[in-house]
């Protein structure tokens, strides 16, 4: 079926939103609603089987429990491109390598039993930490007795202050995320364990920015120096020691002895395999050759009727987030008028051409899984998805006006407004134009692509070819860095734990994420009063402000909406799922429990 009827026949069996909203189940995810989740095809309803309380996963603290020991199977979707965290941005290094083999000063913490954010900092490699009243010194002592991990040539040496001093001289020289650290005014390391930052300014989440998992993390001395390279391996203090790398086939981590954090890791081994495919994924799991997976939300109800062992876990909102982004000097969207990324009537259009309720009710499978009696919640994304602090809803916050004000009106779905807006730019006929993006992303990505063209061109907007680019040799360095291509770039930006990191390097001009070059002063401004306001109401209007502001402009347009309907699910003997919300916790806390695997 071409993607243009497939949308035809999505959008004529649409349900509106409010009315949806209105007639969704109520009942809470105990025994009623999963009476109903074992319905079979694809969530299509069916006999289905009953499930039990014991389906839905409870975080339950488990640790007194647990025992050492086992192979957890995890997997990954695609290479590891580098292992030296200091000369990169790609995700995968970030995500899959930093917090395995390499320490931070400081971490997250929201456990045990703590929800998912990123407010609450501890202690990593630093065993302490103070802030002046000013807030401008922050002082961090260095744990006593860490040690390196037992691999040539570290050898399972002691952690000393040369390894902090040159990893925070190598990232702030070379690192492609040294600008979020602009705030910084000097840095010292007055004695054998202490590492002191004197700020330019009081910067209000520089304790979070220290503790962000895509930031400053401390390698060994040995990188700077030039004695060993960390691009096709890496070791460090972290929890899991590198044991072999094959690439395009798998990852395979063992247990690090020397953890200053023991007796965890619980698990003694980590297997890894590489598997590009969605469908694999999930034939694996349902194999039990991996012991976790998400499955996407179409597939989530036939696995609880094709699994009755394995335990399902409700997601919530997320930070993460897919935008629509502009190039910075390629006709129609890029270089129009003197300014990056085009008309804004142009990008306006596109917003309200772009149809949210049923983009979301369809990719995130929203009514079956009301249907089937879980209660669902569904949000749009603004410029901050609802997974953030500082969210501030598009339709139901009077800030936004929606939906005959400005600027919530440009999140309203409005075809004939669309079509106005792209004729006042110049359009009367339409635009013929690109999609962008990276072949890294893959599910149902290339669907949701084309089920977006498919409504633009309702509008006049004609994306008829689509893009792929090599995510690091092509993709960072050209698309997203420079802002090199023509017509739109369509993805993720997954990467941000504080909402602060974000503004900056979405919209301060001089990043490695702002392809459009966007250097609004009043932007600026808000992103600089912000960042500066300890007083947390005060910082969550600041925040406000700048969604109302960049909505109206539309400089990066949301690209989609969240819906509590994505689930994720384990095997039976995986133990303290979730009990820990953050890395490395959340894997270290991990236990297996042998007697329930099959």
């Amino acid at each position: 079926m071409s993607s243009s009827n497939y949308w035809v026949r999505i959008r004529d069996q649409r349900i509106p939103r409010r009315s949806a909203l209105a007639g969704a189940s109520t009942v809470g995810l105990g025994a009623a609603a999963l009476a109903l989740a074992g319905c079979g095809g694809g969530g299509e309803g069916g006999a289905g089987s009953k499930a039990s309380d014991s389906r839905l996963g409870k975080p339950e603290d488990t640790t007194r429990q647990a025992v050492q020991g086992g192979t957890f199977q995890d997997y990954i979707t695609t290479e590891v491109q580098t292992f030296d965290l200091a000369r990169t941005s790609n995700f995968t290094a970030f995500n899959t390598v930093g917090w395995r083999i390499y320490g931070r000063l400081l971490r997250y913490n929201s456990g045990p039993l703590g929800e998912a954010i990123t407010s609450k900092i501890e202690g990593d490699l630093a065993e302490s930490f103070e802030v002046t009243q000013d807030g401008l010194t922050w002082t961090f002592k260095l744990r006593p007795n860490v040690k390196m991990q037992p691999v040539a040539p570290l050898n399972g040496r002691p952690l000393d202050i040369e390894d902090v001093r040159l990893s925070w001289e190598r990232f702030i020289e070379g690192s492609p995320r040294r600008v979020r650290f602009d705030m910084v005014d000097s840095v010292s390391f007055p004695d054998a364990r202490t590492m002191v930052f004197k700020n330019k300014f009081p910067y209000a989440p520089f304790g979070p920015l220290i503790a962000d998992t895509s930031s400053f993390w401390i390698m060994p001395k040995e990188v700077a120096k030039g004695e060993v390279d960390y691009r096709p391996v890496g070791a460090g203090t972290g929890p899991f020691i590198l044991e072999n790398y094959q690439r395009g086939a798998f990852l395979r981590w063992k247990r690090n002895p020397n953890y200053f954090d023991a007796p965890r890791p619980y698990v003694e081994t980590v297997e890894m395999p590489i598997i590009t495919e969605y469908a694999q994924r999930a034939a694996q799991f349902r194999a039990k050759n991996i012991d976790v997976f998400t499955p996407l939300e179409p597939d989530v109800l036939s696995m609880f009727n094709d699994l009755p062992d394995a335990t399902a876990w409700q997601g919530d909102f997320t930070l993460s987030q897919n935008y629509v982004l502009f190039p910075r000097n390629s006709a129609p969207f890029g270089g129009q008028h003197g300014q990056p990324g085009g008309d804004v009537r142009l990008r306006r259009a596109l917003s309200m051409a772009f149809d949210r309720d049923t983009f979301i009710d369809v990719f995130r499978n929203v009514t079956p899984i009301r249907n089937a009696g879980f209660s669902v919640d569904v949000k749009w994304d603004n410029l901050l998805s609802p997974g953030w602090t500082f969210y501030l809803d598009p339709q139901d916050s009077k800030e936004m006006g929606y939906p005959e004000k400005a600027p919530g009106k440009w999140y309203k779905y409005d075809v004939a407004e669309a079509k106005k807006l792209l004729a006042a730019a110049g359009f009367p006929n339409g635009i013929d134009s690109e999609i962008h993006y990276s072949t890294i992303w893959t599910g149902d990505f290339t669907r949701r692509m084309e089920v977006t063209r498919d409504m633009w061109r309702e509008a006049g907007f004609r994306f008829d070819k689509l893009v792929g680019h090599e995510f690091q040799t092509d993709y960072l360095p050209n698309v997203i860095t420079k802002g090199d291509f023509n017509g739109v770039r369509l993805g993720p930006f997954t990467e941000y734990t504080e909402e602060d990191q974000y503004w900056v390097s979405a919209f301060r001009p001089g990043t490695d994420r702002n392809p459009a070059g966007w250097d609004d002063p009043k932007v600026l401004d808000l992103i600089d009063k912000q960042r500066r306001e300890f007083d947390v109401e005060k910082r969550k209007r600041l925040n406000w402000d700048l969604q109302v502001y960049l909505s109206d402009n539309m400089y990066n347009i949301p690209w989609g909406g969240q819906a509590t309907s994505g689930f994720t699910f384990t095997q039976p003997w995986v133990k303290n799922y979730r009990v820990y919300r953050q890395v490395p916790n959340s894997a270290t806390y991990l236990w297996l429990d042998h007697t329930k695997r099959s």
